[in-house]
């Protein structure tokens, strides 16, 4: 289903918010990330995961706005530390565009 686009993971999500545990809005996402065994200082694991969480799950949803379309992937990934969890990334196709921008992920 996304084959069709260009994926965007921007590093400053990654680094800066989901693996930030001093990050205002993000330090719970950053500690539970933490925990599984993501490191800010391994931000390719994490996107590398983000990637194959949108390839394999079948169970997504889509909705139309004013921005483009929303995507919202929920499925099992495999931690770094060996812990299945089930994830729900959110991805957006903003109007006019052929990309896929992450815009976030956390644990259902």
């Amino acid at each position: 289903m996304f084959e069709k686009f260009e994926i965007v993971i921007e590093d400053a999500k990654i680094v800066d918010y989901l693996l930030n545990k001093n990050h205002k809005d993000g330090f719970v996402k950053a500690n539970f990330f933490l925990k599984c065994g993501f490191d800010v200082n391994e931000k390719e694991l994490f996107k590398k995961m983000l990637l194959e969480h949108l390839n394999t799950s079948l169970d997504f949803t889509q909705k139309k706005s004013e921005f483009g379309v929303k995507f919202v992937v929920e499925g099992i990934i495999v931690t770094p530390n060996n812990r299945k969890i089930n994830l729900r990334s959110v991805w957006i196709n903003p109007v006019n565009e052929k990309f896929l921008k992450f815009v976030t992920a956390y644990p259902q």
